[in-house]
């Protein structure tokens, strides 16, 4: 499992990188997944009012909504990175996943590429710092960095 993750300081350009690392490499077939770390605990991923949404804050420990293009899933309480790499892994079969944030994580993990937008420290067990960007026109570095990673998308 190819893993990259994004780290940086809030209002560094990480959002902004992963944006564009997942339009360049979808386009080329990649299956690309996105795991965002998110520092307020109560946060809604679901519509208010609706259906799922009820039943979540009705007190389900998971919801699971299902159409026929999309799944949505909000399990109640916290999952470790491992697992929900895991857990990403088994339902969606991506090509590489793309971590924003975690940087407290990443000692966790092997074989993990980052990128660095600045500000942020971050220790890493036996993965490679892949590029270290200062601003925005950093950003085709970046993309080349994990282009080159990927080779040649299973997908294309």
């Amino acid at each position: 499992m190819l893993i990259v993750a994004v780290v940086g300081s809030r209002k560094s350009g990480k959002t902004s990188m992963i944006e564009a690392l997942v339009r360049e490499l979808s386009a080329l077939g990649c299956r690309v997944a996105v795991l965002k770390h998110i520092h307020h605990e109560e946060f809604e991923f679901d519509v208010p009012g609706k259906d799922t949404w009820r039943a979540f804050h009705a007190g389900s420990v998971a919801v699971v909504g299902a159409s026929s293009s999309r799944t949505l899933i909000g399990i109640r309480g916290a999952m470790e990175l491992p697992a929900l790499l895991r857990v990403v892994e088994e339902l969606s079969a991506p090509d590489l996943i793309l971590l924003e944030g975690f940087s407290g994580e990443l000692s966790d993990l092997s074989g993990v590429h980052v990128i660095s937008m600045g500000g942020r420290n971050f220790a890493l067990n036996d993965g490679e710092l892949i590029c270290e960007c200062k601003g925005p026109g950093d950003r085709d570095r970046a993309v080349s960095a994990v282009r080159a990673l990927i080779g040649k998308c299973p997908h294309e």
